[in-house]
């Protein structure tokens, strides 16, 4: 398995000379979902549901050298659009209901479903519940790695307070596009249970 720092390389080689498409396309990340934010439960599920899959899945293919992340984003959320709501409602549905149990449940549900946007993009046959139940077998023994991924950045996430948030917009790509390599790391090493699906 690859390092966290190795991760971290491979995410920088894909956003060198796209670091100001990728902050845009965080900008009008962050302007819809300010926008859909207070809207009713249904508003949110069918217009930022299936976008941000679309955002997360876009950094992926940044990583293979497709940088268009606005066009990449928009095209991919509103393919397959019904299923993407369909297993994003089911995701945030388990994932609240083990966080009304405790707080730190609610976390390690979330992180084993970190990889549902890459597999519905990968294997859009499959169903909303086999969609959850394989990120959730994929990340076994992998939940406290991408844990500390997420930790490393925390130096970062203080530096981007003292630029008024500006900083954000060009650190959220970086996250994503290191969490998009974290996935395919994960995908290379996993040895499916052909009893899973």
């Amino acid at each position: 398995m690859k390092t966290i720092s190795t991760l971290k390389n491979e995410a920088r080689l894909a956003l060198r000379g796209n670091w100001g498409t990728a902050a845009i396309a965080a900008v009008l990340f962050a302007i819809i979902m300010g926008a859909t934010n207070g809207a009713p439960a249904l508003g949110f599920f069918f217009l930022a549901v299936p976008i941000e899959f679309g955002y997360v899945t876009a950094f992926r293919k940044m990583l293979h050298g497709n940088s268009d992340v606005i066009d990449n984003t928009a095209s991919a959320a509103f393919e397959n659009y019904t299923h993407k709501v369909g297993t994003g409602a089911l995701r945030w549905l388990y994932v609240f209901l083990f966080t009304l149990l405790l707080i730190i449940p609610g976390i390690i549900k979330s992180l084993s479903y970190a990889l549902v946007p890459y597999i519905l993009e990968d294997n859009p046959a499959l169903t909303s519940t086999e969609t959850l139940r394989l990120s959730a077998d994929m990340m076994r023994g992998h939940k406290g790695r991408l844990f500390g991924l997420y930790l490393s950045f925390i130096g970062w996430w203080f530096l981007c307070l003292f630029t008024l948030g500006i900083g954000f917009f060009f650190l959220q790509p970086f996250v994503k596009t290191t969490v998009a390599a974290f996935y395919e790391d994960v995908k290379e090493n996993y040895n499916p249970d052909p009893y899973l699906v």
